[in-house]
């Protein structure tokens, strides 16, 4: 702990820096620079670890209506689902293969896996992309859905994926999404951050990649995680995509669903509940 204290302080004192340069350059006094050495070092990342599909599946069971379908926009920036002041996020109308009835308190997906667009106010590059949401991800979604609408909530295109609880339907921060995330890490027993799901998103993705009979290209992967890409991604993906582009690119990815995740309820994740509350029965 004591050398994770000194590299956190090292951060601390090279923020406190940027403030005195800004008051010193705005009071026309010149100083000279001043480096602080290794303040750019993660010191809190430096032994994280991907998680492996069944731990992550773990956290499903600890997770109320709406942390599960926040979990489900896996590959996601938090950003998207919800901006630094609340005023924006991502919206059911973002969910084109989403259908809502609320006379009857039903959600329907046209097709699985489940498009989610991100427009361009919404992407950190500024342009617009798309991803993709497996068929455990939009289960949580329903429930979530289905619970809202029961509580009396009429959905509409203009309702938050996410919503904040203290403003019915209406869209949340990106601070409360990583709270809402970190909480039910918590309550199953890890200390990650909420960037450890597009962290295994992305790791996932790779291993897939790899894989020549799944068919998934990297550059389908950049683009659904929202990176812009060389000139030939600009032409091929930024632009809007073709019908039967779409669900190639739909198939690779169900493809890679089914080998790389597993997200039943597995002799490897049953051994590794039982050891763990095992050990804490110990504790």
């Amino acid at each position: 702990m004591k050398g994770l204290g000194t590299e956190l302080a090292k951060r601390y004192s090279c923020a406190l820096l940027t403030s005195f340069k800004s008051w010193f350059s705005h009071n026309d006094i010149e100083i000279k620079r001043v480096n602080v050495k290794g303040a750019n070092k993660t010191a809190t990342l430096k032994n994280e670890k991907t998680p492996e599909p069944h731990v992550l599946n773990s956290v499903w069971r600890f997770c109320d209506e709406r942390q599960a379908a926040a979990i489900a926009f896996t590959g996601f920036r938090p950003q998207v689902l919800g901006s630094y002041k609340g005023t924006d996020g991502l919206l059911l109308g973002d969910l084109p293969e989403l259908e809502i009835d609320n006379a009857q308190k039903k959600v329907v997906f046209k097709t699985i896996s489940m498009r989610a667009l991100v427009r361009e106010d919404r992407s950190k590059t500024g342009r617009a992309y798309e991803g993709l949401i497996c068929e455990e991800g939009c289960k949580r979604i329903e429930e979530y859905l289905i619970k809202r609408m029961n509580s009396g909530e009429e959905l509409t295109e203009q309702s938050a994926a996410i919503a904040d609880d203290f403003d019915h339907g209406g869209t949340i921060t990106t601070k409360s999404i990583c709270k809402i995330v970190r909480k039910a890490f918590r309550h199953a027993g890890f200390q990650w951050r909420p960037y450890i799901l597009r962290r295994f998103h992305d790791s996932r993705m790779g291993l897939a990649v790899a894989k020549s009979e799944i068919g998934l290209l990297e550059e389908w992967v950049k683009f659904w995680m929202g990176r812009s890409g060389d000139i030939e991604a600009e032409y091929r993906l930024h632009k809007k995509l073709s019908d039967s582009q779409l669900e190639q690119m739909r198939s690779a990815y169900l493809r890679r669903e089914q080998k790389s995740l597993n997200f039943s309820l597995g002799p490897e994740l049953l051994t590794w509940l039982f050891r763990r509350e095992l050990l804490r029965s110990w504790d």
